[in-house]
């Protein structure tokens, strides 16, 4: 399968044995070239409501249009993170130990009540993320947010190497998004809370490399024990829609796992 919006767009119209002239009188074009122009890239990002006519005149299935919604990073719209949040609900709260879906931007779409939990969010705050889905670099640099109230000077440490390496992973997976109107916003949101201000020059201005192939591990402590939890953080993409994926927590340690199964 091709990597780009227009690529994947051909590979799909060839494997149903559809052609150009098809597509474009289904849509009520007199010739083929936009279609054409689409398909090599020329028209950079068609607008949604375009490639949502193209992808019915093909009748594609659900899962190939999310996957062209994907490669296109078109944003989740609400009526479908509402189908992911109903379709995920169960799964997460199977689970036994934290867990969080989001979309590829790293909105907030779901959590578990184990991680609600763990960082105390209360009731109106939960419901609020579940509508409102901000961004997760919104909720961990918050002020308020419980690991920003620790005063450990190790915890604080170890934190803000995390929040580094979070942010420069970060930065790689957007690279191709980056220009992206959602994502320039974010950024100079975000630029008005100090802490995210000093890791993003942190980040930027660092020479070391990034390896976006790593399984982090997320440090952090029960607020009530100061008790250390440690645990690996496993990446699940959503196959029915790729521009969704579950983030699950799995213990490290015997405290940890202890912890989470009291």
């Amino acid at each position: 399968m091709s990597a780009t919006l227009g690529g994947l767009l051909k590979d799909y119209r060839l494997q149903y044995n559809i052609s150009q002239l098809e597509v474009a009188l289904a849509l009520g074009w007199k010739e083929t070239s936009r279609l054409s122009r689409i398909e090599q890239g020329k028209i950079f990002k068609p607008t949604r409501e375009l490639l949502e006519r193209i992808m019915d005149a093909m009748k594609l299935k659900e899962e190939e249009k999310n996957q062209l919604l994907y490669i296109g990073n078109y944003l989740p719209t609400r009526k479908e993170i509402e189908k992911i949040q109903k379709f995920t609900l169960p799964m997460i709260e199977k689970w036994p130990y934290p867990a969080t879906v989001f979309d590829f931007t790293e909105r907030v779409i779901l959590n578990n009540q184990v991680l609600f939990k763990l960082y105390k969010v209360n009731k109106k705050q939960q419901k609020d993320i579940h509508k409102y889905n901000p961004y997760l670099l919104e909720l961990i640099y918050d002020p308020n947010f419980i690991l920003n109230k620790n005063k450990n000077k190790k915890f604080i440490q170890n934190r803000r190497e995390y929040l580094r390496e979070d942010l420069a992973h970060y930065i790689f997976e957007q690279k191709s998004r980056q220009k992206d109107k959602w994502f320039l916003d974010l950024i100079k949101k975000m630029t008005n809370n100090s802490l995210f201000l000093a890791v993003w020059e942190e980040v930027t201005q660092s020479k070391k490399p990034t390896c976006p192939i790593t399984l982090p591990i997320k440090e952090a402590f029960n607020p009530d024990t100061d008790l250390r939890l440690n645990t690996y953080l496993f990446k699940v993409i959503l196959n029915l829609d790729p521009r969704f994926f579950i983030l699950f927590y799995i213990p490290t340690d015997k405290e940890t796992l202890k912890y989470f199964n009291q």
